[in-house]
């Protein structure tokens, strides 16, 4: 007589063994087992170019059963950040093949809905060019809805109609942009839902219509600095904004710009500024319930509570 696990014991006795290559071997010896421990070792995949991807990226992309258990997704492609110099160039020879990528491509086609998407990729520099390999992402893959992306590559077409298709889209970081050539433009009331906004200056616009209530931006670049004065008097039109943090705002320009967002956001309760200006006791600071000028960049985290995140020179107002 043939005994079965029932699925409840089976899930603690996958958690209770915690190690991936054990709980592999036991996804073998049932179908009850199997159903679980897949859950487990592909809720959260993490994708490197190297040889040991290609096996789970063909399964990604050959087996849609399997990818629909993704839940957190992460691809990062930055050679010059590994510690091992065979590493580095393990990831240089995979990535300078076309095959990985088609593969990379597929698996991201059959992702379902995701809690977390993340793509990071160093530029590469053949010749006198810069190579992106943002072509996986479109065409669009039908089903990938992400409540949280993260993109560490340039910005281009690709991206952009990527990030259009993302309904549930709720948090967006994307990396700075350095070009001043014409940028690829949303259509109207892409990302819906996006409530927190982490990325360059130079989109900021193009999110109005977004019900964003955090909002975080660097002054980098000439273009930022000089792209500033014109942003902040439009921030009013982020009706729910209640958080903004400030990267790398130049000293002379500090006063100026909080004068100009104590009006414009007149229900602002948290304001960051790094680094920390030297005048933070003028009228307009007072405007605001908490003001916060840290040089800690941890204090917009979404993972630390608003009423927390605020530990360095915090003035409350009644």
């Amino acid at each position: 007589m043939a005994h079965t696990v029932p699925p409840e014991v089976s899930r603690k006795i996958v958690r209770l063994l915690n190690d991936r290559r054990m709980i592999s071997v036991l996804a073998r010896t049932s179908r009850t087992f199997q159903a679980v421990a897949e859950r487990y070792l592909y809720a959260e995949v993490v994708i490197y170019p190297h040889e040991q991807s290609i096996a789970l990226l063909h399964t990604l992309g050959h087996v849609p059963r399997v990818a629909q258990l993704v839940h957190f997704f992460r691809f990062i492609n930055a050679p010059s950040r590994t510690r091992s110099l065979d590493a580095m160039r393990q990831m240089q020879r995979t990535a300078a093949q076309p095959e990985f990528w088609e593969l990379l491509r597929l698996a991201i086609h059959n992702l379902g809905n995701l809690e977390y998407f993340e793509f990071d990729e160093e530029p590469m520099v053949i010749g006198q060019a810069s190579q992106c390999h943002s072509g996986v992402l479109f065409p669009s893959p039908p089903h990938l809805q992400a409540s949280e992306i993260r993109l560490d590559i340039q910005f281009d077409e690709n991206v952009c109609a990527f990030l259009s298709t993302q309904k549930a889209l709720r948090k967006l970081r994307l990396q700075d942009i350095y070009y001043t050539a014409p940028l690829p433009v949303f259509p109207e009331s892409s990302m819906p839902q996006l409530t927190l906004y982490d990325g360059p200056l130079v989109l900021l616009d193009q999110f109005y219509h977004c019900p964003i209530s955090r909002l975080k931006f660097s002054i980098r670049s000439e273009a930022a600095v000089s792209l500033l004065p014109v942003i902040t008097p439009e921030l009013y039109k982020f009706k729910m904004l209640y958080s903004l943090s400030i990267i790398l705002l130049p000293s002379e320009m500090a006063e100026n710009v909080v004068e100009i967002i104590s009006h414009a956001c007149p229900n602002l309760q948290y304001l960051s500024i790094i680094p920390y200006p030297k005048y933070h006791e003028s009228v307009s600071y007072a405007r605001f319930r908490d003001i916060a000028f840290s040089s800690d960049s941890s204090l917009f985290s979404s993972n630390v509570p608003s009423s927390r995140a605020f530990l360095a020179f915090t003035v409350c107002v009644s």
